[in-house]
């Protein structure tokens, strides 16, 4: 098997430091290849460091928010790239977003639309089947690990840890229901009589 990767997005530099960044650098201390896609350059964010606050760090914010970020990856070790989208920021009453602004995009397929006109352009379902078949094969890969010891613990980590929709049945049933589990791993993660003892525990 070759090096394991690992995909993190996030909406503004400073994201990848204030959100996961114990997870980001446990990875890639296992040897784990990790890039994180920062979709803005948080233009429009704020400065919490009072000793930070000047009319020259206002002025120069963007430049300082990939200052940060550029040091932010060497200390975590991880490789970043930008996506190109300005911060919405938190706009009042009827302030206009910028025209390039983040909260423009279908948020669907911005973290993955490609700008590149050389190369393929995705359609709403492809993408959204690609996410499908690799959160199949992740699913898959850590139950053979031992990372955890049943299907329903994944469905109930992603539901309290990461705000997955319950009433969707969890993760794995979803893929089980589209048939991403079989097309990926040539099975489902739970059959139906394997679900009906489950709930009759």
């Amino acid at each position: 098997m070759g090096c394991m990767k690992l995909l993190h997005v996030h909406a503004h530099p400073d994201d990848e430091s204030s959100k996961g960044a114990a997870t980001t650098a446990y990875y890639v201390a296992q040897g784990v290849e990790v890039l994180v896609a920062t979709c803005t350059g948080g233009e429009r964010g704020s400065i919490l460091n009072p000793k930070m606050e000047s009319p020259e760090n206002w002025a120069n914010l963007a430049e300082l928010r990939r200052a940060e970020m550029a040091k932010a990856a060497q200390i975590l070790g991880i490789q970043q790239v930008w996506l190109g989208y300005v911060d919405s920021g938190l706009p009042e009453g009827d302030e206009e977003l910028p025209p390039e602004a983040f909260a423009r995009i279908d948020p669907e397929v911005a973290a993955v639309m490609v700008k590149d006109e050389s190369k393929p352009k995705l359609s709403k379902e492809e993408i959204q089947t690609r996410f499908l078949e690799a959160m199949a094969d992740e699913a898959r890969r850590i139950l053979d690990d031992g990372v955890v010891a049943e299907p329903q613990d994944i469905d109930t980590g992603l539901i309290f840890g990461a705000g997955y929709p319950f009433f969707m049945g969890g993760l794995t049933r979803y893929l089980d229901q589209k048939g991403i589990s079989e097309k990926v791993n040539g099975k489902k993660f739970l059959t139906d009589d394997e679900i009906t003892a489950y709930l009759e525990r």
